[in-house]
């Protein structure tokens, strides 16, 4: 068997998951992508199914299965927090142009994600090239100071980013396993190189989310950088936010710079 399936909590380990595709007897590997024992329960649905010929294989296009919240909701929210915000024509410009200034900009928008990782809708996102992000943002989200930061990056640059991509892109869609940083990635973007020269990344293609390739396409232009940090909106030890309210509390207490909440941009006071 040359492609290989796993779920399960030990494959939360995504070093492991690594080694597993380096074999040279693998050709793919594929992690569910909740990164635990729901894995396991959801497999075992989809084989029953299967034996009753009510499910065929079909590819995981996105994540995006969660709840979203209306812009009714989001406006409410922003005023009760006393947020002050506009309405961009062209949000990915305008958000492009405050990453590359070095703003922290927090993005909720769309469905939430299903599973362990922000994947862009539920995302903190910061330049990648700061050596010293990882100190100062795990102190404003209230994390260790030790705790590594990953990157989404846009898909026809992994190759320049990344060593050995092929067996592991499926994956790494998902953010569910490392990859080895080049000697590029390395120079360009140490905030989201690990200690050991690996990056978890989240490789992302146009269709898989349109809003924030379209943001990453025009942080690109701006700095020649094709990727950001990408770290899940939350506080730690909460989850990921949810709805509008949880995301203006957490934008507030964590005093990042920026959030889009939908068709709006908000700053801190």
């Amino acid at each position: 068997h040359r492609r290989v399936v796993l779920a399960g909590g030990c494959f939360a380990n995504v070093r492991v998951n690594q080694r597993i595709a380096e074999l040279p007897h693998v050709d793919a590997v594929w992690i569910h992508p909740a990164m635990s024992d729901q894995g396991i329960a959801f497999g075992a649905a989809l084989a029953y199914l299967a034996t009753r010929q009510h499910v065929r294989p079909f590819r995981l296009d996105h994540l995006f299965l969660g709840p979203q919240d209306t812009t009714e909701r989001m406006r409410a929210a922003l005023d009760e927090f006393q947020l002050t915000y506009t309405q961009p024509t062209d949000m990915a410009a305008e958000a492009a142009a405050l990453l590359h200034e070095g703003k922290i900009l927090a993005r909720f928008d769309g469905p939430l994600e299903y599973g362990l990782r922000a994947l862009g809708n539920r995302s903190v996102l910061y330049r990648p090239q700061d050596p010293q992000l990882q100190p100062m943002l795990n102190a404003k989200l209230r994390r260790a100071a030790y705790m590594p930061f990953a990157p989404v990056v846009l898909e026809p640059y992994a190759s320049l980013c990344f060593d050995r991509v092929c067996p592991s892109l499926e994956a790494a869609r998902f953010m569910t396993i490392s990859l080895n940083a080049t000697a590029w990635m390395k120079q360009h973007c140490p905030g989201v190189v690990h200690l050991d020269g690996t990056v978890r990344p989240q490789i992302l293609r146009a269709a898989d989310n349109p809003p924030m390739y379209a943001l990453l396409e025009q942080y690109h232009r701006l700095s020649g950088l094709p990727c950001l940090v990408n770290t899940s909106f939350n506080l730690h030890e909460e989850p990921i936010v949810a709805t509008a309210r949880d995301a203006c509390r957490a934008f507030v207490a964590a005093e990042l710079d920026y959030l889009i909440l939908g068709p709006f941009l908000a700053r801190r006071a």
